[in-house]
């Protein structure tokens, strides 16, 4: 998959976003534990750089604590919408949107954090990102990586194929071997999970779950029981994501 077939995935994919009428809440089905990794590990008011911002849902949030938040995305649907989302929110006065491919953004400024959200699995040449992100981290800054399994017990029976090639995914991972890369590249890992179980990824991956997570996200009951069963199905089946926070040295 070259770059120009990533960029088209990339706009399609976004075309299907809506506004967002609320900040999330730690209790969000959708991001509920990459919440608690970020605050869990980013504490005060931070400069964050955020590599793959999407529809900038996370930096909302960051940005309503007081942290200041630079996003960077290839795809202009994404970015406008990041945009016209932060003005409504009334975050805008704390994050910056750029429209490029991430693997072309330079700066001078060094962060404090750099997030690559679900984000390598799109990417060619995954290290050349995490190379970047190091570069643009001040000494002992945080990058926080997510991306998806390879145990994912979809995955392992083959009924990931589609949504996979769906949404632009070229690779999965497993926690060691990312950690490695990690390890290879000049950073300790600081904190790492296996995450997600079968019954979240199910409801991510296919049509029929969009109503269900909406649900979700707008009740914390709701939001509440499902990740109880999710929690269970990890123990039994395995994770379909994996998480890590690493500190450059």
């Amino acid at each position: 998959m070259n770059s120009k077939e990533i960029r088209k995935i990339n706009e399609s994919y976004h075309k299907e976003d809506k506004l967002q009428k609320r900040i999330i809440t730690p209790k969000n089905y959708t991001y509920r534990v990459l919440v608690g990794v970020l605050d869990k590990y980013i504490k005060g008011k931070n400069e964050i750089l955020d590599l793959g911002s999407g529809v900038g849902t996370l930096d909302f949030y960051l940005a309503s604590k007081g942290n200041k938040i630079v996003g960077v995305d290839e795809s202009l649907i994404a970015v406008d919408m990041a945009k016209n989302n932060s003005s409504v929110l009334g975050t805008d006065k704390n994050i910056t949107y750029i429209q490029k491919n991430i693997l072309n953004y330079k700066s001078e400024k060094k962060f404090d954090n750099v997030l690559l959200f679900e984000v390598i699995e799109h990417l060619p040449d995954d290290k050349k990102a995490i190379i970047l992100a190091k570069s643009l981290l001040r000494k002992e800054g945080l990058l926080f990586v997510s991306t998806r399994s390879i145990n994912a017990p979809l995955n392992r029976i083959g009924l990931t194929k589609k949504h996979d090639k769906r949404v632009g995914h070229i690779r999965r991972y497993t926690l060691e071997g990312l950690e490695k890369t990690l390890k290879d590249l000049g950073f300790k890992i600081v904190y790492k999970i296996k995450t997600e179980g079968f019954s979240k990824e199910l409801l991510f991956s296919y049509p029929f779950g969009a109503p269900l997570v909406r649900a979700a996200n707008k009740f914390g009951i709701v939001s509440d029981a499902l990740n109880f069963i999710d929690d269970l199905l990890l123990k039994l089946f395995g994770e379909s994501q994996v998480i890590i926070v690493a500190k450059k040295i």
